[in-house]
């Protein structure tokens, strides 16, 4: 590539063995979780709710497509860890290897692109939070990379097509995170600001808006009708009332940037030890065009999200948020380094392939060891609630742990459920912690779907193990619920 020093001997070979080795990689975490853990994250519980029922949205401040595809790839291998894993280190690997392929269409050459393909590993959010937990964050990180992808494709050759495939990734977006809109109004922004090649002022740009709005619309049809559940969340991340109005936006500027900070400040250094022995590169390179625009694009990007901060007087800010500037900014800040003092392409991609097998590895224990929810002995505690009888569902306010019984059979009944009378019952039995107060609640919620406690069965206690590790056993209170029980 013009201005580019690097050794284009035996590129393609090495870029086919990386890009092979990250797919093996992902795809034997895939399987190794799903026989390691005993039960799903945080969110992928959320998920065991969502996928009992199809609908244009689910509440909990998240957008319906990864439910979607999850319902779908459940239809094919059944309810279970394997299509969560699938279809997460599945999105993994297409956002990984979107960042490299931005990377090399950015004409950084496939040296640098192999950097690049590595450098997520060194990024918290992306290397571990997603494989431990996230679900909606691995999807946008994917689509943000492919409407990258795509948008320097439509840079190079221009055409409906083109336009039409920006449109589904930024119809697909919307439909992934909220803050997928952000992404995609900073690269309209990045994009007009840069100059020609203008993608976004062709006539042909139509298409990209008419099957964005195709896509994304039905939902937000959905959303304007159920704010409630949409919103639900919004108020976790404000400021407590009586707070000044300096003192709340001083507050989320410091956060907004620790964030930052916390998300990229690894790579940086990475990138800053790799680099500052080798020889700078002459004459200088120059980049195309395109480099500005995915640079303004995280730049843009990071300020939407900075002013939305500060106009909803947000006091707390996830490093997640930010997980689409990833996309933007790793091609650039690789890019950049290598093409300026080139030569340690090749152990920079090694060493963060290394990172990368001990993350996949350290996933193992942390979730036998550390994290309760994925290792509790759920199959235990179903044949112990079959012991008193059938059930035709569990009804629990603490779905974080309870709905993974439906691992093994059996419907869930959550208050964090916009359409409950979804999977309404006859019978059911209740669910909490005997060692917390959920108990009120459970039942308040049961009454008002119909279900109350069955009198001559009083409440009784299981033990729910661990299946490694020597810690005791949390005491789970069971009430049986029934709707002739509530009378008239």
């Amino acid at each position: 590539m013009p201005g580019m020093n690097t050794d284009d001997r035996d590129e393609t070979g090495s870029w086919n063995r990386y890009t092979g080795f990250l797919l093996l990689l992902f795809v034997g975490q895939a399987i190794a979780l799903s026989l390691v853990r005993s039960g799903t994250s945080y969110d992928g519980a959320e998920q065991l709710l969502y996928t009992q029922y199809l609908d244009w949205g689910y509440g909990r401040s998240q957008p319906p497509l990864y439910t979607w595809m999850l319902i779908a790839l459940h239809r094919v291998f059944g309810v279970g860890m394997l299509a969560e894993n699938l279809l997460k280190f599945g999105l993994l690997f297409l956002g990984f290897w979107s960042v490299a392929e931005i990377t090399r269409r950015l004409g950084f050459g496939r040296a640098v692109a192999a950097a690049a393909l590595a450098a997520p590993f060194l990024i918290v959010e992306i290397g571990w939070e997603s494989q431990r937990n996230y679900a909606h964050t691995v999807l946008t990180f994917a689509l943000t990379g492919g409407l990258g992808v795509a948008y320097l494709a439509a840079r190079e050759t221009p055409g409906a097509t083109r336009h039409l495939a920006i449109g589904v990734m930024m119809g697909l977006l919307v439909l992934s995170k909220y803050n997928g809109a952000l992404v995609i109004a900073a690269l309209v922004a990045a994009d007009l600001a840069v100059g020609k090649p203008r993608v976004f002022a062709r006539p042909s740009s139509v298409v990209a808006w008419l099957a964005a709005a195709v896509i994304a619309i039905p939902h937000l049809v959905w959303v304007a009708g159920n704010t409630g559940h949409a919103l639900v969340l919004a108020d976790n991340f404000r400021a407590a009332e009586g707070a000044g109005l300096l003192a709340t936006a001083l507050k989320g500027i410091g956060q907004y940037l620790l964030a930052t900070a916390g998300l990229l400040a690894l790579l940086a250094v990475a990138l800053a030890v790799y680099t500052i022995r080798s020889p700078r590169a002459s004459p200088p390179p120059r980049h195309a065009p395109a480099v500005s625009v995915i640079a303004l694009w995280g730049l843009a990007f990071w300020l939407v999200g900075l002013v939305v901060t500060l106009a909803t007087g947000a006091t707390v800010v996830r490093m997640r948020w930010l997980a689409p500037v990833v996309v933007m900014a790793v091609p650039v800040l690789v890019g950049w380094a290598f093409s300026r003092r080139p030569g340690r392409e090749t152990w920079f991609a090694l060493g963060g392939m290394a990172l990368g097998v001990g993350l996949v590895a350290g996933q193992w224990y942390e979730s036998t060891r550390m994290n309760a929810r994925t290792d509790y002995d759920y199959r235990r505690l179903a044949e112990e609630l079959a012991q008193s009888g059938p059930t035709d569902a569990i009804v629990t306010a603490e779905y974080e742990v309870f709905a993974n019984l439906r691992l093994h059979d059996h419907p869930i009944l959550a208050p964090q459920m916009p359409r409950v009378d979804r999977g309404a019952a006859e019978g059911a039995t209740a669910l909490w912690f005997a060692d917390g107060r959920a108990g009120d609640r459970v039942e308040g919620f049961a009454r008002s779907i119909g279900l109350c406690p069955v009198q001559s069965e009083p409440v009784r206690e299981i033990a729910l193990h661990r299946r490694h590790g020597d810690a005791a056993p949390r005491r789970v209170s069971a009430m049986a619920l029934s709707a002739e029980a509530c009378g008239g």
